[in-house]
């Protein structure tokens, strides 16, 4: 894999700003797997990597941090102002950068820009569109009592949260999908109300009362939809592991060849590739079949009689115990 695209998300990712970006930077597999998403993506004209081969990213730094300071401002009843940029003159590193940029647009207008200044896509990415997507149902939400004079406060939030419930299912991963559950009923601050109030003094005062209703409404929908969904899951995960322990019989019995983690994602998603691993012994996840399990496994071998032979003993063998 070059090491540019590894140098390209993590400039990518740096310079990011999307919801629940704090989850996916705490946990180092989410991270991964954002990367090997971004891989995915069509590539993109990429203006960084066209400044990159005039300056260093030192340089760059320095250029935009002496451009700032000579920026002027003066402070009225007690806060820092800037003046309108167009009032203040350039710098001879702003005034290249924007040459610069002007070549850039004017190559990638032409369709002549260089594969080499292209890189992934971050905000391509199915996880970070699901998270700016969830990201903005939650800000509606929030906003609702600005917006609407009277609302029907069940009908309203269970209209948000089983539409944020269907986007959490589009993120891949359970850990990402329990954090941003956890951090949605977590959130009772709403910055869209205080910064009314500041603005509206004469907006009525009970609006953060009536904000902490609705958000226990939504919350509750919210619990309820995302409780039953994991229990969707958990049946759906048992069926994984049937048929991966099936098809274990039927590698044992010569019939078929394994299957890595990945075969299984790829053929049944990731959910699949997570239940196989506790089908490996040498795995820390591994879970021993049950007799309920093998009751069903068995099923799933009628065709295969060898292997289901070895299934039948090997539930004998439990009910033995």
């Amino acid at each position: 894999m070059p090491l540019k695209n590894k140098i390209d998300f993590e400039r990518e990712y740096r310079k990011a700003t999307f919801p629940y970006k704090e989850i996916i930077s705490s946990k180092k597999d989410l991270r991964n797997s954002l990367f090997a998403e971004f891989l995915t993506t069509k590539q993109k004209p990429c203006f960084d990597l066209y400044l990159y081969e005039h300056y260093t990213e030192k340089q760059l730094n320095e250029g935009f941090a002496e451009a700032h300071k000579q920026t002027p401002s003066y402070v009225s009843n007690g806060k820092k102002e800037i003046i309108a940029a167009s009032f203040v003159q350039s710098t001879p590193f702003e005034s290249r950068v924007n040459e610069l940029y002007s070549e850039y647009i004017n190559k990638v207008g032409k369709n002549t820009l260089e594969t080499k200044y292209h890189c992934f896509d971050l905000e391509a990415t199915n996880t970070v569109k699901t998270l700016n997507e969830i990201g903005k149902l939650i800000e509606k939400l929030k906003k609702v009592l600005l917006t609407h004079d009277v609302i029907d406060y069940d009908t309203e939030t269970r209209n948000f949260a089983t539409t944020i419930l269907a986007l959490m299912e589009r993120l891949e991963y359970q850990e990402l999908r329990d954090g941003v559950f956890s951090e949605i009923l977590n959130d009772k601050e709403n910055f869209f109300i205080h910064l009314e109030h500041y603005l509206n003094t004469n907006k009525e005062s009970n609006l953060n009362d009536k904000y902490s209703r609705l958000k226990m409404y939504f919350d509750n929908y919210l619990k309820e939809g995302y409780r039953s969904s994991q229990k969707n899951d958990a049946e759906s995960e048992v069926s994984h592991r049937e048929i991966i322990i099936a098809h274990s019989f039927k590698v044992k019995a010569g019939i078929k060849t394994d299957k890595t983690a990945s075969q299984w994602k790829n053929e049944r998603g990731e959910k699949a590739r997570q239940q196989y691993y506790t089908t490996l012994k040498q795995s820390e996840n591994y879970k021993e079949p049950t007799r309920q399990e093998l009751s069903k496994v068995i099923e799933l071998l009628k065709d295969f009689p060898t292997a289901q032979k070895m299934a039948i003993n090997k539930h004998a063998e439990l009910e033995s115990l």
